[in-house]
């Protein structure tokens, strides 16, 4: 065979080999974008913005303790909105927490208050109320109030005490007459309506009759007949008084033959609030009242 054949021979046989060798190199995998049946390689980005439920000032915290409850919480939580009371009639205003105490202000019907105390049964409260236009306050009546709070919340406020007050005058009928055969003539003071001879002073306290100073005056404690609760003596205008009391039923009474009475009393009888008879006076004393007007009338015996 001629040479030159032999080398094309081998020429051939270099290049298959080649070829073949290049066929079954690896898979380097330099594909830089996948076929469309491939699934996509997911890329984590570098940051991520988180959107915050709370407000754009706020910081989320991390800690799963720290998120808030939209639940209420049962806890009861103190307050400070003030016990304020309005009126839903025209209210008065009394010295203590009952009717029987004095007037000492008043609510309009629409006009508010605030509350400062209470006292009496929470279901019919008294209230203690600042009033606008007094320095002091008063007391009144939670049936003419409207309030959104309970009772029990302010402070229970004990009762200013009450008392018993009065006087023993002198009741006097000015008369002329009925002695020695002279008519008599009535003037000032007299009762009428009696009999032509018959002289008696009108058991009414008159301008022009005083009282009786230095008589004793005992104050018992229910109905009378009854002593020994208290004692006093009337003024040189004839008044008494008893003070700090509570609610209840008192006597109050005088013997014009005992105490030193009957050097100022005797002889004479009693004109009022009886004629004749025992000088007693059963008084029942609501809460902080201040009873005026326990009063006796006493004329002497001859009427002048």
């Amino acid at each position: 065979m001629p040479t030159l054949q032999k080398n094309r021979i081998f020429i051939l046989l270099v290049g298959a080999a080649l070829l073949l060798g290049a066929c079954n190199l690896p898979d380097l995998n330099l594909q830089s974008v996948p076929p469309p049946s491939a699934t996509p390689v997911r890329e984590e980005p570098t940051e991520v913005p988180i959107l915050s439920t709370k407000g754009i000032d706020d910081e989320v915290d991390p800690s799963p303790t720290a998120v808030a409850s939209l639940v209420p919480s049962v806890t009861p939580v103190p307050t400070d909105e003030p016990s304020l009371v309005k009126a839903i009639m025209n209210a008065n205003c009394r010295r203590g927490p009952s009717k029987g105490a004095d007037q000492y202000a008043y609510l309009l019907k629409g006009e508010s208050g605030l509350a400062q105390g209470w006292n009496d049964d929470p279901a019919y409260p008294w209230f203690l109320i600042n009033v606008d236009d007094k320095p002091d306050p008063c007391w009144i009546s939670g049936v003419t109030l409207e309030y959104s709070f309970s009772p029990g919340i302010l402070p229970f406020v004990a009762p200013p005490p009450g008392s018993i007050t009065g006087e023993v005058w002198h009741d006097i009928c000015e008369h002329t007459g009925g002695e020695g055969g002279e008519p008599l003539v009535l003037g000032l003071g007299c009762a009428e309506g009696l009999d032509p001879d018959v002289m008696r002073a009108n058991g009414v306290h008159d301008g022009f009759e005083g009282g009786f100073a230095g008589v004793t005056i005992h104050l018992g404690s229910g109905a009378c007949p009854s002593a020994g609760f208290s004692t006093t003596t009337t003024d040189a205008n004839g008044q008494y008084a008893f003070t700090g009391l509570t609610a209840g039923t008192y006597c109050v009474s005088f013997n014009a033959l005992t105490d030193g009475n009957d050097s100022i009393l005797i002889p004479g009888g009693l004109t009022y609030p009886t004629v004749g008879g025992t000088p007693q006076v059963t008084v029942n004393l609501l809460v902080s009242q201040n009873m005026a007007g326990v009063a006796f009338g006493w004329m002497w015996q001859f009427g002048n």
